[in-house]
């Protein structure tokens, strides 16, 4: 009995760590993705305030 609880704990800890691993990979690439935008924005808007009225 003592043994498969253990067994049980270690699965769901183990399926615990994989899911958090996840949800960090897609964390980064939303951010990554957010500061890419964020620096397109930028760069467009300097081109457009160089452009002459």
């Amino acid at each position: 009995m003592i043994f498969t609880i253990r067994i049980t704990a270690m699965v769901i800890r183990r399926a615990m760590e994989q899911v958090l691993s996840v949800l960090e990979a897609q964390l980064f690439q939303y951010f990554e993705s957010d500061i890419r935008s964020a620096m397109e924005r930028e760069a467009i808007s300097d081109r457009v305030a160089i452009i002459p009225p």
